[in-house]
């Protein structure tokens, strides 16, 4: 399918928009004007020609109320409608907006318009009137009254018929006015064939419906962009700056709600209807400012705010005859922003900001036709009600460049998204290679963790067989030294000497297999009291040293701890015995809090060098691996003292053992 690009779009609408707004039966060629009182309208056909504006200059009577045409003898006043009194001259002095008057006008028809039903629009008049023709009251908006006690305001335009009997027509128009800043009518009186003018009101009905839709439609879809998306605070504005248009269009022209709620309160109407420029104005404004926060001055924005509160607070607790006057104040102020926003806008485009010419030109568009409602409202230009269409302009494309920022949006998604996919495809891929590269690494670990695990194993074994077979040597050469001694003088405790040497040598081969054979020992195959009681016993029996031993109650150990201690006695034992000829030894094993202390200490002959050979070497790294410190301390002639100090691994609830 072809793509239709937005700006179409914008056009299609625009031109629809312009078409309905054109829906009038104003005739194609220019009508005649009334003059002193009288419109001659003899050689017009309202079939053929059109309606007529009732345009020109009507009988002017201040502060009567008449329902018939006064005697020639009266002087009469003339006041070209449509305009305001306020500021007509009556005998030397201006005319205040507070009073009442007589409009009088008598329009000369064709006599081919006699019997054809024909209409009158009338629009509204500031504040109450009363429509008379002929001598027939045939329209009345509120109550026509002489003081403000007495009448009732009201805004309804309506579409009058009547069937003339003939060819001349007396229309009578009394107008009161107490309540507004101007008095009298400002929007032109239409005459002409009721079909006609029934066909333009339902067309100007449907364009100001379609006006009002449109924009509750746009409110309500940025509203909902806005939800979701808190942030976005350009649809916020966007969506509230939509229903002020849509709320003051209903309140405006035709005045829809007046003509769906006929008894809708007048003064509760012109409020809301002010209220919604007071608010949209500065709406505007932020609407503006969160597109472009540097060429919008925030603090500007910020006082128009606090200019157009206080018009709200004092519309809302003060009469029309009040707030009605300080809307040409806000004028002014309206002036102001106009100007500034022109300016600001300008910036944008001259910028280069995104959307920042479509936003320039729809924007100013929209400030000029508010210019010229401004004076058309103050009575300067006699051609008004653009402001509709300038802001039916702005925003459709406001609508838009939405619409193309999301279209981008989306286009960008799915970029990202096969982007995406691509990616997670590549990822999969990587994925698996690493997977397959981290499965060998995890074997080669495994391997290698394997022959570390048997090289430690090794090594352990090896430094327990040194320990064995250490002491087991020890011991044995001792009884052997001891049996050749006694062989010339105690053959039988020579002999006992040699069969005790004999079981040691048996006992540490049996040592020497069971530690090769069983890699890790648990609790019930390892008592460790009972290991260095006999340790200690067979150490004083088997050499004839003498050993103080001090072990305190004890909390549970590892297996691990447990060896490392039994190892690490033998090991200073055998060193004692073999490097250091001790005799006596003072052993100590004990607990401090959380930390487990061994002491040895021998009265051998001690060295001022210490050297460690295999045992005390294996003895420094097993207690690296249990996170402990082994410290040897030596002097000559005053022994060896090993001192190991390690943290206690409780396996459980402590016990003593």
């Amino acid at each position: 399918m072809k793509h239709v690009h937005p700006l179409s779009i914008v056009m299609l609408l625009t031109m629809i928009f312009v078409f309905l707004t054109g829906c009038t039966p104003v005739s194609q060629s220019s009508p005649p004007t009334a003059s002193k009182g009288v419109l001659d309208l003899r050689t017009w056909d309202f079939a053929q020609d059109g309606a007529v504006k009732l345009n020109g200059e009507w009988a002017f009577y201040w502060r009567e109320l008449r329902e018939s045409p006064p005697s020639p003898t009266v002087s009469r006043h003339f006041l070209t409608l449509p305009h305001v009194w306020n500021g007509y001259e009556w005998n030397g002095t201006k005319l205040p907006a507070e009073g009442y008057a007589t409009f009088m006008l008598t329009v000369r028809l064709n006599p081919h318009e006699k019997n054809r039903l024909q209409a009158i629009y009338m629009p509204i008049a500031s504040t109450a009137y009363r429509l008379i023709v002929n001598g027939q009251q045939l329209s009345t908006n509120g109550i026509v009254g002489t003081t403000k006690e007495t009448m009732k305001p009201q805004y309804l335009p309506r579409l009058i018929y009547l069937q003339p009997e003939t060819d001349t027509l007396h229309i009578v128009l009394q107008i009161s006015n107490f309540m507004h800043k101007n008095g009298g009518i400002w929007k032109e009186i239409q005459l002409g064939d009721a079909q006609q003018l029934a066909n333009w009101k339902e067309g100007t009905i449907i364009k100001q419906s379609f006006f009002i839709a449109t924009f509750l439609v746009f409110g309500l879809y940025h509203l909902a962009i806005y939800i979701p998306r808190r942030r976005d605070v350009y649809s916020l504005y966007f969506g509230i700056f939509c229903f002020l248009i849509s709320i003051r269009a209903a309140l405006q022209d035709n005045i829809s709600l007046i003509q769906l709620f006929p008894n809708f309160n007048w003064e509760l109407a012109l409020k809301i209807e002010y209220c919604a420029i007071f608010i949209g104005i500065p709406t505007f404004m932020m609407l503006i400012q969160s597109l472009y926060p540097q060429e919008v001055n925030r603090k500007f924005v910020r006082i128009i705010q606090m200019i157009s509160l206080c018009f709200i607070f004092v519309t809302a607790v003060t009469p029309a005859s009040i707030y009605t006057r300080l809307i040409t104040a806000y004028y002014l102020v309206m002036l102001i922003v106009i100007t500034y926003m022109i300016y600001a806008l300008v910036l944008t485009a001259v910028r280069k900001r995104a959307f920042g010419i479509a936003n320039c030109l729809a924007a100013n568009f929209f400030l000029i036709t508010a210019i010229c409602d401004i004076l058309y409202y103050n009575q300067i230009i006699r051609y008004g009600n653009f402001t509709s269409l300038g802001l039916f302009v702005f925003t459709l494309v406001q609508f838009t460049n939405l619409s193309v920022f999301y279209a981008r949006n989306y286009r960008d998604v799915e970029q990202l998204s096969d982007e995406l996919k691509n990616l997670n495809n590549t990822l999969e891929h990587r994925v698996q290679e690493r997977t397959k590269s981290l499965e060998r690494s995890i074997r080669e670990t495994s391997k290698a963790r394997a022959e570390m695990s048997a090289l430690e194993e090794r090594n352990r074994i090896a430094g327990d067989i040194h320990d064995i077979v250490g002491h087991t040597l020890t011991t044995t050469i001792v009884q052997i030294e001891a049996g050749k001694r006694l062989v010339e003088k105690d053959l039988p405790r020579a002999l006992e000497k040699f069969e005790l040497s004999q079981e040691l040598v048996r006992n540490g081969l049996t040592e020497i297999r069971r530690a090769i054979r069983i890699e890790n020992e648990d609790e019930q195959s390892f008592i460790f009291p009972y290991a260095l009681e006999h340790l200690i016993a067979e150490t004083t029996k088997y050499t004839g040293v003498t050993i103080d031993a001090s072990i305190s109650p004890l909390p549970s150990l590892t297996v691990a701890q447990k060896k490392f201690i039994y190892h690490a006695l033998q090991e200073g034992l055998t060193n004692g015995i073999r490097h250091g000829q001790s005799t006596h030894f003072i052993f100590l094993l004990e607990r401090r809090n959380a930390t487990l202390h061994f002491v040895l200490k021998d009265n051998g002959v001690g060295s001022s060098a210490i050297t460690c050979g295999f045992g005390l070497t294996m003895m420094q790294k097993r207690a690296r691996q249990l996170k402990g410190d082994v410290t040897l301390s030596s002097q000559s002639g005053k022994g060896y003292t090993i001192s190991i100090t390690m943290p206690i691994i409780q396996m459980g609830k402590e016990s003593l053992l």
